[in-house]
């Protein structure tokens, strides 16, 4: 580097002589890098602190869940434990039941052929019967109910229920329970959906025909429930007096009494057809109550409207209108005690054909003169038969008149 002098001359200058000298306090600056400023010491940034945050709180969801993971495999183990004992002991328990329920059923098939039976083996059938299917079988035959297995069918679940329900009521106090002890079944709830009748057994046997829409006339509704009850009353009493109220070929067979079968065989009219039924259980209530609903019929030649009595009575709903009580005529309950007036059409003679025959060969009791006797049953509800040959009779009930049907009443079409 040189410097002119003041006579013009120039040359080298001493850098140290030259510079020029500062009394300045001034600190000394930063020497800048590049224009960047230098990063913050590193966990200082709001940035590293949210990271480290989060960082601890995945780390202790991860340790929840491995703990919860833990507990619940524990619980599954326990429980795994549990449901395998138990599983045992039910499969014990189904054997043993099985043992019961085939010793049950030879014992009855014992009894009823006539078979001698020790004191022991009688207190052990007794005891099964109790447990299985209500009081065991003795020489009345109004203590033997039908050996019926579960329910399969709504209707079987409506008519057991209140089986088992009236039977244990009548076993603790036979004045408590609800079942009527008249020989006239009420069908005014089947007729009036709004009034449901003091009759407990015919409140039930109207709300199991109800189940059954192929019975689509107002003869096969009443007819049914009319013979429906008679049954039901007879299976939660139990009683000789219940008994003769059904008619003789409705009773139980031999078969019903000693062979398991579905509760609603027992309520076809016909005795060859029941046996038939309980003999070949393939035949499912599926496969069977379409082409039996609608096929069966009853032999009424007169007007539909007249198997039904209607008197004059108060409406429930509003006790200031006239309101109807509805009674099964006479005539009518006369008609259907005699089998010969059922009848099963041509869907079902060609689905079931040996059925068919068994039944049109079948010599049983069908004729009105063979069925519940004077003042019981059915009977006491009809007249001679001298009498009732023809509900158009100068001897005809003065009471019998066409049905009005009233639309908001709930009547099937006729």
């Amino acid at each position: 580097m040189t410097l002119s002098t003041a006579d013009g001359k120039s040359g080298p200058v001493n850098p140290a002589v030259a510079a020029p000298t500062s009394t300045s306090t001034e600190p000394p600056k930063e020497k800048k890098t590049g224009g960047r400023r230098a990063p913050p010491a590193e966990g200082s940034r709001p940035l590293d602190k949210k990271r480290a945050r989060d960082r601890r709180a995945q780390q202790a969801l991860r340790d929840r869940t491995r703990s919860t993971i833990h507990n619940l495999s524990e619980q599954v183990t326990t429980l795994t434990r549990v449901v395998e004992r138990q599983s045992q002991e039910l499969s014990e328990l189904r054997g043993r039941l099985d043992a019961a329920l085939t010793e049950n059923t030879n014992l009855r098939r014992r009894m009823a052929a006539g078979d001698g039976i020790g004191g022991s083996q009688t207190a052990d059938v007794m005891n099964i019967s109790t447990l299985t299917n209500g009081p065991p079988p003795s020489s009345a035959p109004w203590n033997t109910p039908p050996f019926n297995s579960a329910p399969t069918s709504i209707a079987d679940q409506l008519f057991q229920g209140f089986v088992d329900v009236q039977r244990r009521a009548v076993a603790q106090s036979p004045s408590a329970t609800t079942a009527s002890t008249s020989t006239s079944p009420d069908i005014t709830p089947l007729l009036d959906r709004y009034r449901r009748g003091t009759d407990e057994v015919s409140k039930v046997a109207s709300d199991v025909v109800r189940t059954y829409t192929e019975l689509d006339t107002l003869p096969k509704q009443i007819a049914v429930q009319f013979l429906m009850t008679h049954l039901l009353k007879w299976l939660v009493l139990l009683d000789e007096p219940s008994y003769n109220s059904v008619p003789v070929w409705l009773r139980p067979t031999r078969a019903q009494r000693t062979i398991e079968h579905p509760p609603w065989i027992d309520r076809i009219p016909w005795p060859a057809a029941r046996d038939y039924l309980v003999e070949h259980p393939e035949i499912t209530l599926d496969h069977f109550a379409a082409k039996y609903g609608t096929s069966l019929g009853i032999h009424w030649p007169y007007d539909p409207s007249m198997v039904v009595i209607v008197t004059p009575g108060v409406s429930p709903i509003s006790p200031d209108n006239d309101g109807n009580d509805y009674l099964v005529n006479p005539v009518f309950a006369h008609h259907i005690a005699d089998l010969n007036n059922w009848e099963v059409g041509d869907l079902f003679r060609a689905a079931f054909p040996e059925m068919a025959r068994r039944i049109d060969q079948a010599e049983g009791v069908k004729g009105p003169g063979q069925g519940p006797g004077p003042g019981q049953g059915l009977a006491s509800q009809t007249a001679s038969p001298s009498t009732t040959t023809s509900p158009s009779s100068s001897d005809r009930p003065s009471q019998a008149q066409s049905m009005v049907m009233d639309p908001e009443l709930d009547y099937l079409p006729i």
